[in-house]
């Protein structure tokens, strides 16, 4: 019986979904399965446009059990979220952010696994509905994922690192 002494790529990929999954939703990943269920749902909106914390606690509340909820922040200091939002299904290996459309801000994506290969499902802005860009790249066996802007044109793309 042969021992191997290195992590096959299977391995490291699905640390690297893991790695990353817990950096884009960590309360969603710690979550059990019952608490993710108990969750009810409906439509987000920006907590800033909330009048009130509980308004915003409210709508936090109300994301559905198959969603990933990100709660984002304008600024580098401990306090509510600027933007609460869901995107992206339970079922993505990873979370990732870029600017998708080149207009300066970075914005939600997530990554799945479909028909033997990775499909990005990328959005322009940062609220809930489809995805604005849905396209697949990258083999399964890929042990991390990555986006930026490769050619310096001011929109980001995917990559992937074996």
């Amino acid at each position: 019986m042969r021992i191997p002494t290195r992590p096959t790529r299977t391995v490291v990929a699905l640390l690297a979904a893991a790695a990353l999954l817990l950096v884009g939703a960590p309360r969603l990943a710690l979550a059990t399965p019952a608490e993710q269920a108990s969750r009810p749902a409906a439509r987000l909106r920006p907590a800033k446009q909330a009048t009130s914390f509980q308004r915003t606690t409210k709508a936090t509340a109300a994301l559905a059990a198959s969603q990933i909820r990100w709660e984002l922040r304008n600024a580098n200091t401990a306090s509510r979220p600027d933007v609460v939002v869901a995107y992206g299904g339970v079922t993505a290996v990873a979370v990732v952010t870029g600017d998708w459309d080149g207009n300066g801000s970075d914005t939600l994506g997530a990554v799945y696994q479909r028909s033997g290969e990775l499909r990005w499902e990328l959005r322009d802005a940062t609220t809930p509905g489809l995805p604005d860009h849905a396209f697949g790249y990258g083999g399964l066996d890929a042990g991390a994922l990555a986006a930026g802007d490769w050619d310096g044109n001011g929109s980001w793309t995917p990559g992937v690192a074996y």
